[in-house]
């Protein structure tokens, strides 16, 4: 709770690309409880340089691509760790996936594993697609799926109930 109330807070920075090691060390330990290293060694500037390169980014396209396809290179970067650093920065554009946010998603968890370690990138795009068709504040959805899968553990409808998914948004806020 501490962590994650240490990065609400900072969510304004963050979208203004004002952040620093430190903050990306904080949003990894607040999802994976571990710090990432890239051949051995504490993430540096370089990697920094290329996620701040992100905080502007307004539509997904080719570019996009290429930048979290060179950040998924690190060993502890995977796409759930990933696009959680995407949440906290750009979260008009990026959201959470992970298996509980894909299952509510996107339905199929075989089809997640099987494009999570051939064409992750593309099938993050798909999904990111599929969460703006759904009747929920984007910049949210990433939470409060999480929690709606650790309460329901099922995929939902196309269109869920709005009603449902706002009383999932107050849950997760608690």
């Amino acid at each position: 709770p501490e962590v994650t109330k240490y990065l609400d807070g900072k969510l304004s920075d963050f979208k203004k690309g004002n952040f620093d090691l430190l903050d990306l060390y904080s949003i990894i330990l607040w999802k994976v409880n571990r710090f990432p290293t890239k051949d051995g060694h504490v993430l540096g500037e370089d990697t920094l340089s290329i996620i701040k390169e992100l905080t502007n980014v307004t539509e997904l396209n080719d570019d996009v691509e290429a930048k979290i396809k060179e950040l998924l290179k690190i060993k502890q970067l995977k796409l759930p760790v990933l696009s959680t650093i995407l949440s906290f920065i750009n979260p008009e554009v990026f959201q959470i996936i992970d298996k509980r946010t894909n299952r509510i998603v996107m339905g199929d968890s075989t089809e997640y594993k099987v494009s999570y370690t051939k064409e992750p990138v593309k099938y993050y795009f798909a999904y990111l697609k599929k969460l703006k068709t759904l009747n929920i504040e984007f910049t949210e959805a990433g939470r409060a799926f999480y929690q709606l899968d650790k309460d329901v553990g099922h995929a939902l409808n196309d269109k869920p109930n709005p009603d449902e998914i706002k009383e999932i948004q107050k849950k997760y806020k608690k």
